[in-house]
């Protein structure tokens, strides 16, 4: 279960909801070659300021990026990319603002995580250390950038991607 610490100015946050539904799809490596950790390896992020924080146990069920207008609006970014991790393998530390299911700093506006079906998203660009994993998959390639190229070896989805890939 994802484990919120929030502040204690601030009123508790509400936790998400648990999913009843089980994970589909098989595991996919996705880690770099230039990141070469066991299994097990805590991996660590945040947002810009320090504030809110995020410590993950294990591999990703998925890495992907996202064309759709939702996530380029949000992230103000011509795409998005995520490690998806089960719910019960993320801790967070403190305060945050969310917008469904998608989670902010309130202090520095950094964007670092939503949470969504027992799964908890965590940006890329939010974990410590940079190149530890590579995306698999594409969504919502039918609103790339022309001048974008797909990323090589990754499955290419016009639209969302369907539960079993």
């Amino acid at each position: 279960m994802i484990s919120l610490q929030p502040a204690h100015s601030m009123p508790p946050l509400a936790t998400p909801k648990k999913a009843a539904s089980a994970i589909s799809g098989r595991r996919v490596m996705t880690r770099s070659p230039s990141a070469r950790r066991s299994a097990m390896a805590d991996r660590q992020g945040g947002c810009s300021c320090g504030q809110l924080r995020f410590i993950v146990q294990g591999d990703p069920l998925r890495v992907g990026v996202c064309h759709c207008l939702d996530c380029r609006k949000h992230h103000g970014a011509l795409f998005f990319a995520a490690a998806v991790f089960a719910e019960n393998t993320v801790k967070i530390t403190g305060r945050s603002a969310s917008h469904k299911g998608r989670h902010i700093c309130p202090d520095c506006g950094s964007s670092v995580y939503a949470v969504s079906g027992g799964e908890v998203e965590l940006h890329l660009g939010a974990f410590d250390a940079p190149d530890q994993f590579t995306p698999t998959y594409e969504l919502w390639t039918d609103r790339r950038d022309s001048w974008l190229t797909p990323i090589s070896g990754a499955a290419q989805h016009a639209r969302a991607r369907d539960a079993n890939n």
